[in-house]
């Protein structure tokens, strides 16, 4: 997850992560056309549970390693499941618009794989629309001039690995101890993109087998994924997803296997709660 959230491979840009950091408020007050928050003593704080949070979210599979075994799969790119770009306007706090981020990072991984080009050049507009209306910070700084880095190695792997590892582990590091919330929640918007794609490919397809077998090697993902959202469930913006993705959760683990049938079930609650982060 880590290197998804911070590099656009193939495109000659980093993605910055929205920067914000704090305990997670109830209340909100408006300033320069944007919801700041105000923290309460009364609130949960993310903070509080920042060392296991972080521990879980390292050991998570990214989307580099999942989209490619749809392509493997024989699935196709539908771009109608992916995030339809202007509901980015639609986002209005940090913490919705820290959602709606991890899904497009999962969607430029997805356009990547299969060469969509044009589709990135879409995304890549938001990006800098997130970076110059949002802000970035030191993170970005620390990681300037590392596109031109990239591009000029694009054809030694080796190196282009080592410059991903650097630029992972420089927003990495800033986002775990300065910006814990956009962390969690980009990762919260991620992994529900992943699944639902996953899970939404598998039932359109007239021959499933593969993709339900890349389904069911979801189990450890899913189980990291619900530990998880056990430690931050009473954070106020994942509080009303948290029931269908407790139910999505305890279905891989009551099923060693996923059938069409429990996929026909737990696909309801991934896009019930995917369409509650978009809308």
């Amino acid at each position: 997850m880590k290197k998804d959230i911070v590099i656009t491979l193939l495109t000659g840009l980093l993605i910055p992560c929205i920067l914000f950091s704090g305990c997670n408020p109830s209340t909100k007050s408006k300033t320069d056309n944007k919801e700041s928050t105000v923290a309460k003593a009364d609130t949960f704080c993310l903070q509080d549970v920042k060392d296991q949070v972080v521990d879980i979210i390292m050991e998570m599979n990214q989307a580099e390693d999942i989209v490619p075994l749809l392509n493997r799969a024989g699935a196709s790119y539908i771009i109608d499941l992916t995030v339809p770009l202007e509901l980015s306007e639609k986002q209005m706090t940090l913490d919705e618009q820290s959602m709606f981020w991890g899904m497009v990072v999962f969607d430029m991984i997805y356009a990547k794989t299969y060469k969509r080009t044009d589709v990135l050049a879409k995304v890549s507009d938001l990006e800098y629309k997130f970076k110059t209306e949002l802000g970035l910070g030191g993170a970005l700084e620390k990681v300037k001039g590392y596109d031109k880095r990239i591009e000029a190695n694009s054809d030694n792997k080796d190196s282009l690995d080592i410059l991903f590892d650097e630029v992972s582990n420089i927003w990495f590091s800033d986002l775990s101890e300065n910006h814990l919330n956009v962390l969690v929640y980009s990762t919260l918007g991620n992994t529900v993109e992943a699944l639902y794609i996953t899970t939404q490919l598998a039932l359109l397809a007239s021959d499933n087998s593969e993709l339900l077998a890349l389904v069911n090697k979801q189990h450890d993902q899913v189980a990291k994924f619900s530990s998880m959202l056990k430690l931050v469930m009473e954070d106020k913006s994942i509080k009303p997803f948290y029931d269908d993705l407790a139910y999505v959760a305890a279905s891989f683990a009551e099923n060693e296997a996923i059938t069409d049938d429990v996929l026909n079930d737990i696909a309801v609650k991934i896009e019930k709660v995917r369409n509650g982060m978009l809308n």
